[in-house]
């Protein structure tokens, strides 16, 4: 259904193809049956953290890491980069020292979060591992770029893994350098990515 009404703009539509929901999805939908071309419209809410997120950020973080990104790194790698559950402390502290923490959101349900500083750097950057080729990244990179308009800056640039790469590149960024980084023992290469914002 069309609507001539704007969504809010910290607010995107998800459109799920019927062929990828499964046949006992009509449990939640009660009577309604599925045309042959149904598309599921899903929000995507982005908005800032609260002090409750921060277990949340952490457990996705730690699932995301050994789910995700174990697709491309060795088992050592990632113990090294996630080995537990990292303190809320630790993030709490990390979140203080950002200029902004955006969540990404499906009713009421935290699916991702990124850090973000003052100087265009995109930190932290990661979406719940059963959620991943939903668009909630693009919709996480979309609200910092709005962000990055409205205080004036101009050039958004981040550390990106192997696993990240291609997602940062279908968002805009390109390919500056490598880094080289030694890790709790671990060696790690690092794209270092830069998107240029229009004014």
């Amino acid at each position: 259904m069309r609507t001539s009404q704007p969504l809010p703009s910290a607010t995107v539509l998800l459109f799920v193809r019927q062929t990828a929901i499964s046949r006992n999805s009509r449990a939640f939908v009660g009577i309604i049956h599925w045309p042959k071309h149904f598309v599921l419209s899903v929000l995507i809410t982005i908005r800032e953290y609260r002090d409750a997120d921060i277990p949340i950020c952490a457990q996705l973080y730690y699932d995301t890491v050994i789910h995700i990104n174990a697709r491309d790194y060795t088992p050592e790698q990632i113990k090294a980069w996630s080995p537990e559950v990292w303190l809320d402390s630790f993030w709490r502290d990390r979140f203080e020292r950002a200029h902004k923490v955006f969540i990404a959101e499906i009713d009421n349900k935290v699916i991702g979060f990124s850090e973000y500083h003052a100087d265009g750097h995109v930190d932290t950057f990661y979406v719940h591992h059963k959620h991943q080729g939903q668009g909630i990244g693009k919709r996480l990179m979309q609200r910092i770029e709005q962000e990055a308009a409205r205080t004036g800056v101009t050039k958004l640039y981040l550390e990106a893994s192997i696993t990240g790469r291609p997602a940062f590149t279908r968002m805009g960024f390109a390919i500056v350098g490598e880094e080289v980084k030694e890790y709790r023992g671990a060696i790690f290469r690092q794209a270092l990515m830069e998107k240029q914002l229009a004014l």
